[in-house]
């Protein structure tokens, strides 16, 4: 009561279901070979892409440092710079003082001088209204020699000498 038919159909089915697995399993292994070597080359790419990037931040880098090393040499000069604007300021502080003392001693000496002036001026005209001209005449020259002294001589002798 076996039936010959149904085995060998069964049999058949059984082979062609494991040429079916081989098949599979052996498409399945082609296709993880294939997803493990795109794999292996995105990671390949990513790895080259991560190179590439790295040397571009070490530029980076080498360029942030000089940057630093500018910026604190300029630094230092506007350091500098601010001290002497300062320096400046003060020689320019004490310049405007000296001369403003100037001015003052200026203003002082021409008040002085002024009231010197109208001193002066009151004692000429004091001297002036003192002094009485009762009568200018002239003289002749002999009659100047007539009055004239031994002292008188003495120069006037001295002076036609020269």
């Amino acid at each position: 009561c076996f039936d010959e038919t149904a085995t060998t159909e069964s049999y058949t089915r059984s082979i062609v279901g494991s040429v079916r697995c081989v098949q599979e399993t052996g498409l399945l292994k082609q296709k993880q070979t294939l997803d493990r070597n795109a794999y292996i080359s995105t990671l390949e790419n990513q790895l080259n892409e991560a190179r590439a990037n790295n040397l571009t931040v070490q530029g980076f880098s080498e360029r942030i440092e000089q940057m630093a090393v500018q910026i604190v040499s300029f630094e230092e000069r506007v350091v500098n710079v601010t001290r002497l604007l300062k320096l400046l300021q003060s020689c320019n502080d004490s310049q405007e003082q000296e001369t403003q003392k100037t001015k003052d001693e200026i203003k002082n000496m021409g008040a002085k001088i002024a009231d010197l002036e109208s001193k002066l001026f009151n004692r000429s005209s004091d001297a002036l209204n003192s002094i009485q001209v009762t009568h200018l005449e002239a003289v002749s020259y002999t009659h100047l020699r007539a009055h004239e002294t031994s002292l008188h001589l003495v120069c006037r002798l001295l002076l036609e000498k020269k």
